[in-house]
């Protein structure tokens, strides 16, 4: 005589999602490699990094002449009137206007640091 099994869409889900968690527990589709990995990785590859002083120099150059970085470096009272529209970095849609609120909350002006 067969034995009837209780049958419910809940219990064969249920089974499925362990068989699955277990599946995933045994073989996992991501590990992290080992710190003996990484430094293989890194070996391998065998160029070293060597600091590019013209590049530094002319990036410097640039930055002065485009962005006068001494003098605007930080948002002052000096160089940031009430109503300036201050463009956040890397967004082309949001930007905030100085207010009274938020022009108080500026420093009156900027310490000049010594030149490297």
């Amino acid at each position: 005589m067969l034995m009837r099994c209780h049958r419910s869409k809940l219990s064969v889900w249920a089974v499925l999602c362990v068989l699955v968690l277990c599946w995933l527990y045994i073989f996992p589709v991501y590990r992290l490699r080992s710190d003996k990995e990484i430094v293989d990785e890194v070996l391998r590859l065998g160029q070293v990094w060597q600091r590019n002083q013209t590049d530094i120099d002319l990036f410097r150059k640039l930055l002065s002449e485009c962005c006068d970085p001494r003098r605007m470096f930080a948002v002052t009272k000096e160089n940031s009137p009430m109503g300036k529209v201050l463009w956040y970095d890397g967004e082309f849609y949001h930007s905030h206007t100085v207010n009274n609120e938020t022009y108080s909350l500026f420093v009156q002006k900027q310490e000049m640091a010594p030149a490297l």
